[in-house]
């Protein structure tokens, strides 16, 4: 970033209907970080010395210290001799930097617009190419200038996101000497959690939890197997050892630095849909992981006087050798077992992806595939999900003012069928005239009328509630 007395300034180039909600959530995002935003269909735009409007855009690039140029599918209005409004302010600021240095100039390309164009008229039209050849010429202009010393890059971009990581690494923006810290911590607490996870192997490591991937994927267990012995071969009685032997615990990892990015909302990213804060992939492992350690910590505490893998390791060192099968595990302690192996297993691949993006190796957050939230199978689980109410569902509720958490009362709780429910809600009101002395058994119709009234006017639909999982 530019070192001024003045607040930075940028210019957002492009046409405005095309990326209107783009637009606004870049200027959102740099006006956080303290950038002057300039856009010309802000309110806060102001034309000066009887200029006209194009005139103090052209202007305002010539001043300004950055600028951002979004190349889409639709030309836009013309300036002159049939070049758009757009493409002019792009060579305004290409001669401005050749002349004065300055604005550092930044050129992205929609990624389905560059396809479209290499497509033909159908596919064109479909992406909304409006001036095929207009454009063709503009982004062969930004790559092959023919000006020397004329940057000539032009990055693709998805979306927004993919967007803001590009110009966050360009601009240095939203590293604070207050972030840097935060990050440069969390780096280190994570690397010192996986340091905790594995032992030296050679020249290498390995994951302690993963001697036991082969016996997890060998044995099933049910709710019915927890209040039984299960049989155990020698080969699965020597990964349990090996798995359990210096295990991983909760007490090991620490979560101090992920708290405190999450606190901070480090990793929130701008929705320009409802102009809010919302949660990147890298913000929801971090969570993620919060979770799982506290999970961890809680599959560590003692049951009655010892604990799931004392009683395993206290089993195996006593076992008869010889007998493949002879030692007979508690199902509830080997259950336990595997609920480690998967907790670890997720935080093994949660740090990992995210260290080698905060080292910056990858700009894609490297997808990996969750563990089982139980390891009694799949109806289980089902029945977990079914009973948990998420943090997104529950603001989901608080705004549609849902019970318990606003006024709205669910129509489920009247009963299951509309008829349950409007007979329920008569009968309330019934009982409410009976107890102030007032007899309506005469005006039941009318009590009817008024019940499904208030069933459709003062409860919620079922799309506003949250979705039944346990609904078959």
């Amino acid at each position: 970033m530019l070192i001024t007395s003045t607040p930075p300034s940028v210019f957002i180039s492009s046409t405005v209907k095309e990326f209107r909600d783009l637009r606004s959530a870049i200027a959102y995002t740099l006006r956080v970080q303290g950038f002057t935003v300039y856009q010309s269909e802000a309110s806060d735009f102001d034309v000066h010395g009887g200029r006209s409007a194009i005139e103090e855009c052209l202007a305002n690039i010539r001043d300004c210290d950055f600028y951002i140029l979004l190349v889409g599918s639709t030309r836009g209005n013309l300036f002159k001799d049939g070049i758009s409004i757009t493409r002019q302010e792009y060579r305004t600021a290409r001669d401005a930097f050749l002349s004065t240095g300055r604005p550092l100039l930044f050129f992205y390309l929609r990624e389905n617009t560059e396809v479209a164009l290499q497509g033909n008229r159908k596919v064109k039209s479909a992406a909304g190419v409006d001036d095929p050849d207009h454009l063709a010429s503009f982004i062969d202009e930004i790559q092959r200038p023919g000006i020397e010393g004329a940057p000539n890059y032009l990055t693709r971009f998805r979306d927004f996101e993919h967007l803001m990581d590009s110009l966050v690494r360009r601009m240095n923006l939203g590293r604070t000497l207050s972030e840097k810290i935060i990050r440069h911590s969390l780096l280190s607490e994570l690397l010192l959690n996986l340091s905790n996870m594995v032992e030296r192997s050679g020249t290498s490591a390995y994951p302690r939890h993963q001697y036991m991937r082969k016996t997890r994927g060998s044995i099933q267990i049910t709710t019915k197997d927890l209040d039984q012995k299960v049989l155990i071969t020698d080969d699965q009685v020597t990964s349990l050892a090996f798995a359990l032997v210096g295990r991983t615990r909760g007490e090991n990892l620490k979560t101090g630095c992920i708290e405190d990015a999450l606190d901070r909302g480090v990793f929130l990213t701008f929705s320009p849909a409802d102009g809010m804060p919302q949660e990147s992939v890298l913000h929801k492992v971090l969570q993620q992981a919060f979770e799982d350690i506290q999970a961890l910590r809680y599959l560590d505490r003692a049951t009655d006087q010892k604990t799931w893998d004392f009683n395993i390791l206290a089993a195996i060192s006593t076992r008869r050798r010889g007998h493949p099968n002879s030692l007979a595990i508690p199902g509830f302690d080997l259950a336990s077992a595997f609920r480690h192996y998967d907790l670890m297993e997720d935080l093994f691949q949660g740090h990992l992806a995210t260290c080698r993006v905060l080292l910056g190796l990858t700009e894609e957050f490297p997808s990996y595939q969750r563990r089982p939230i139980t390891p009694l199978g799949e109806q289980e689980q089902q029945k977990l999900r079914a009973q948990t109410v998420s943090g997104i569902e529950i603001s989901r509720l608080i705004q549609n003012n849902i019970w318990p958490f606003g006024n709205r009362v669910p129509r489920q709780l009247f009963g299951k069928t509309r008829e349950d429910q409007v007979k329920r809600i008569a009968d309330n009101m019934d009982k409410t005239l009976s107890n102030l002395g007032i007899e309506a058994k005469q005006h039941k119709d009318i009590l009817k009328r008024v019940a499904e009234d208030y069933l459709d006017t003062e409860t919620p639909l079922t799309e506003e509630g949250i979705q039944d999982l346990g609904a078959k």
